[in-house]
């Protein structure tokens, strides 16, 4: 049997009471080297979990700052819609006055924009966002949405009462409204006593007299379609404006426009005379709708040539 001879370290260190030493057997300074490599190893891999905690600890926090960052933003951009939104408020309430004035109903501008869904693409985020940041993101999404589709229904609502205002200026251009020339009326409109036939007849419009050669106007814009003699109108034109209206001018002296010309409101269209049937010089002037004729008094509304 083979006995191994067990090994011995004396240690000898000088201290104010001399040389000390203590001897320490092999088993033991292994075991104390042992313990000593074990608390070396696990000092290191505590201090290198603390290394790596820390780093996962400011990755965090530095996401956190960034994420507090873009939901402190995405509630700012949600301010500025809900701001918008309010115009938008005050534009439609507006808008709703406008279509009063051109006779149109007022929109009913949430229903009509509810009633236009459909899959969200901020539905695809939902997994990667956090549940407040999709709410806010999600609320935020649905606003511009809204005031999105709100822009362009007011479009589309600006664009028909703008249409309907153009038609509107456009029947007042071609409705008769001013007087076509100067003087005074010397004969109105509806039953009289005729000034050649002595006969009771219905007179078609308003004479107006003055000196030969006062200057006549179109009371409306509209297209001649007539020129040259007419019977007891002597020189006459006639001017049609549309919408039903037509205007007549007879006992010229002068005829200035053309059959098929454009003619604008106050612009000047003849002279007055006596041609035709008449007493003395003077215009007669007449307003038909669909060839009914009407008083002109009644469509005269400004005390003006033109304007």
């Amino acid at each position: 049997m083979i006995k191994m001879k067990r090994r011995s370290w004396t240690f000898s260190f000088v201290s104010g009471k001399g040389i000390r030493q203590f001897v320490l057997k092999d088993t033991y300074l292994y075991c104390l080297l042992g313990f000593a490599v074990f608390l070396f190893l696990t000092t290191s891999l505590l201090t290198l979990r603390g290394i790596k905690t820390r780093n996962l600890y400011t990755e965090y926090k530095e996401r956190e700052a960034i994420r507090e960052e873009h939901i402190t933003s995405l509630r700012e951009r949600g301010k500025e819609i809900n701001l918008l939104n309010e115009r938008l408020g005050r534009y439609s309430a507006f808008d709703n006055k406008l279509r009063n004035v051109v006779d149109f109903a007022a929109l009913e501008r949430k229903l009509r924009i509810m009633g236009i869904g459909g899959p969200s693409s901020i539905d695809t985020l939902k997994n990667d966002l956090s549940k407040s940041s999709f709410r806010i993101v999600s609320k935020l999404v649905q606003d511009f949405n809204f005031a999105d589709k709100l822009i362009d229904l007011e479009q589309v609502s600006y664009e028909e009462v703008l249409k309907k205002l153009k038609a509107a200026v456009d029947l007042k251009r071609h409705t008769p409204s001013i007087w076509p020339t100067r003087g005074y009326i010397s004969s109105g409109f509806g039953y009289r006593r005729h000034p050649l036939r002595k006969s009771v007849e219905f007179h078609s419009g308003l004479d107006i007299a003055n000196a030969t050669g006062t200057k006549i106007y179109a009371t409306a814009d509209g297209v001649v379609d007539f020129t040259g003699r007419l019977g007891g109108y002597g020189k006459y034109l006639s001017i049609d404006h549309g919408y039903g209206f037509k205007t007549k001018y007879g006992h010229l002296h002068r005829i200035i426009v053309e059959k098929g010309q454009s003619v604008r409101r106050g612009e000047l269209i003849a002279t007055m005379g006596r041609t035709g049937y008449a007493t003395g010089t003077h215009l007669q002037y007449e307003v038909r709708i669909f060839n009914n004729p009407v008083n002109p008094i009644d469509y005269i509304i400004r005390d003006i040539l033109a304007y």
